[in-house]
């Protein structure tokens, strides 16, 4: 037997182990807890007289829930064996928190033959733990990995001196740089010696000597010289200690977006200098069809002072009571686009007559927007009114003859129609619908192109004088038949300045005509089909005719007199049947 002394060295010493040791007397594969160290109270927190007191039991419940089934069943599996085992698994400390302990056991008998578990309990919480933050660092990188491999960005990795140690894919793709030729070259290698580059490296450098942060856009040339555009963002890469390690760049190439800036500068300043010196007054209007930018020409043209139309709605600007102003808003909701003559209104009052053409657009934030354009036309409106008169005194001398006048001024567009050309076209003379626009609908489809190339030739001067036939469409479907005449007028310096023309309809003159040239087709028809029944007979009677001037006596002959007489018969039915279809057809056309 040992000692007493010694029993009481063995029982301290396993008492301050690092762990809960146990032993438990095997009974028909049932455990007899009969001790358990002082470390069970250092794992669990609670006093090892509890588990003394209460055997296994109190321990197993100890043990995290969703562990349990698992630990009994690999001590189970150990009895019945006889093998050692070594289990992990979670227990509920007292104060509420989880460990997370590894449990070795080894089964022995002793010189009676008894089995007997002595088994030791450690708390690996802080290795778990570490183990744990290990395999989410591992993802982690693995994630990070995936990403760099993936993107579309080039990624570059460098030693804190800036030396590079890795790039991805996309920085060969972009760069045309090969990995191998690019690793262990500085950060800023392809920056030119330009002083603008210089100022860029500068920064650069100062960022690596300084461990901070580096942004910029900035021009890079690849392998094959070319020049590209790239969106730089550099960050030092600290480690857990907060020792620098290294600097991580991403490059994203903005060529592309640069271009389109580029392009778009190009495309404003075009815009600013045509909206600027344009001798025609421009308003954007917003959605709620208030101004929101006007050029020079149309604070002018309107007797505003500069920024005093911003904010003012189109009904201060236009004179929405003009009944035009409806059918223009109409044509412009369902087209997009309209023009219109109407009365705009000065900054005094006063309304001024002009053209003007409207469209609308969305902004890159699918915001609605209008562009007005106008032009003031009061004198050529002015002037308009001067031929209209003088086109009604020309209408009294024509007008019984049913012939419309029209006239053309080329180098202003204006178009002045007398009251008959209105009533040619099937509109009324008060019409508010442009005189051009009327005449463009109603063109028939098939004469279009060619009474365009008549106007194109008079315009261009290549022809002085024409005629023209053509069709209309009036707006009830009826189809009418006009003819048109036109003669150039030129200015002092021999350019072509007005079109001047009448207009006669003629459909009744066509469709007589084309009556006529039917009947007279069918006469033919009647002539060819009617000549070969009278040229039969005409034959026969010709035939006994040259038999009686060889032999006078065959005239006795019964059959050749019957035939004779026949003959003479049936043509007169063919003349009288030709003569009542004559008089038919004469009939049929004075209906």
């Amino acid at each position: 037997m040992q000692e007493p002394a010694a029993i009481d060295k063995l029982l301290a010493l396993i008492n301050h182990l690092p762990a809960a040791v146990y032993h438990c007397a095997i009974q028909e594969d049932k455990l007899i807890l009969d001790f358990i160290s002082d470390g069970f109270s250092d794992i669990t927190g609670y006093p090892v007289e509890d588990v003394a007191a209460q055997k296994v039991e109190v321990y197993r419940r100890v043990v995290y829930p969703d562990d349990r089934e698992q630990l009994s069943a690999t001590i189970q599996r150990s009895l019945q064996a006889r093998e050692d085992f070594t289990v992990v698994y979670r227990i509920q400390h007292q104060n509420g928190g989880i460990k997370w302990v590894r449990e070795n056991g080894r089964i022995y008998s002793d010189t009676n033959g008894v089995a007997h578990l002595l088994g030791y309990v450690f708390d690996i919480t802080a290795e778990q733990q570490a183990a744990e933050l290990l395999e989410a660092s591992r993802q982690e990188l693995d994630l990070l990995s995936r990403v760099a491999r993936n993107t579309n960005d080039s990624i570059i990795i460098s030693d804190p001196s800036g030396v590079i140690v890795w790039v991805n894919e996309a920085f060969e793709r972009i760069s045309g740089y090969a990995k191998t030729t690019i690793i262990g070259k500085k950060l800023g290698y392809s920056l030119e010696e330009q002083s603008a580059q210089h100022e860029v490296r500068l920064q650069l450098e100062t960022a690596i000597a300084e461990a901070k942060p580096f942004q910029i856009e900035t021009q890079s040339v690849t392998a094959s010289g070319n020049k590209i555009w790239l969106e730089v963002a550099m960050q030092p890469l600290w480690d857990e200690a907060q020792k620098h390690i290294g600097f991580l760049l991403v490059e994203n190439d903005i060529t592309a977006r640069k271009q389109a800036e580029v392009e778009l500068a190009e495309q404003e300043a075009r815009y600013r200098m045509l909206f600027s010196n344009s001798i025609d007054g421009i308003l954007l209007l917003s959605e709620k069809l208030e101004v929101s930018d006007a050029n020079e020409a149309a604070y002018n043209l309107l007797q505003h002072h500069s920024g005093s139309l911003i904010g003012k709605p189109q009904t201060a600007i236009i004179d929405v009571k003009d009944e035009r102003f409806r059918f223009f808003t109409e044509e412009l909701e369902d087209d997009g686009k309209a023009r219109a003559e109407l009365h705009f209104i000065r900054a005094d009052g006063k309304l001024i007559e002009a053209d003007l053409t409207a469209s609308k657009f969305y902004d890159s934030d699918a915001r609605l927007h209008c562009v007005y354009i106008f032009r003031d036309i009061t004198a050529r409106k002015q002037e308009q009114v001067k031929m209209e008169q003088l086109l009604r005194r020309l209408s009294l001398a024509t007008g019984s003859s049913g012939t419309g006048i029209w006239e053309v001024d080329v180098q202003t567009g204006a178009i002045v129609w007398d009251d008959m050309m209105y009533v040619l076209f099937g509109y009324p003379s008060y019409s508010p619908i442009a005189a051009f626009s009327i005449w463009k609908q109603a063109m028939h489809p098939e004469d279009a192109s060619l009474m365009m190339k008549i106007i194109s030739d008079l315009v261009s001067g290549e022809k002085e004088v024409e005629k023209a036939s053509f069709r209309i469409i009036r707006p009830d479907g009826e189809i009418r038949y006009l003819d048109s005449n036109a003669i150039v007028q030129h200015d002092a310096n021999g350019h072509v300045q007005k079109l001047i023309g009448t207009v006669r309809d003629v459909t009744e003159s066509v469709v007589s005509a084309q009556k006529i040239k039917q009947q007279y087709t069918a006469l033919r028809e009647i002539a060819f089909a009617q000549s070969h029944e009278v040229r039969r007979h005409a034959a026969n009677i010709i035939s006994v005719i040259e038999l009686l001037q060889l032999d006078p006596a065959s005239l006795k002959d019964a059959d050749m007199i019957q035939m004779l007489q026949h003959s003479a018969t049936e043509m007169d039915k063919q003349i009288r049947l030709v003569v009542s279809k004559i008089n038919q057809m004469e009939k049929d056309q004075s209906k």
